[in-house]
């Protein structure tokens, strides 16, 4: 699936591809990466991107986006669907 992301005000093409279950295919700036993602509540994600492993927390704000802390960062994510 192709979408828009529009990460703290910088917008960017992205394509993910289902390759199994919690196996995907991300794309964009030209790079690909193979992401194991599992859903651990509804606001909390287990990813794991090479021998990379994130926690990632979310939360909708006001406007629709998520705010998203990873790694102790915090950042303003939102996706349109193309």
């Amino acid at each position: 699936m192709n979408y828009v992301a529009i990460l703290n005000g910088e917008e960017r093409d992205v394509e993910i591809t289902e390759l199994s279950p919690d196996l995907f295919r991300v794309e964009f700036d030209g790079k690909s990466f193979e992401v194991d993602a599992k859903s651990l509540s509804e606001s909390t994600l287990s990813i794991i991107v090479g021998n990379r492993a994130y926690h990632v927390e979310s939360e909708t704000s006001m406007d629709g986006s998520q705010n998203v802390l990873v790694r102790g960062s915090l950042l303003n994510v939102e996706v349109l669907d193309l």
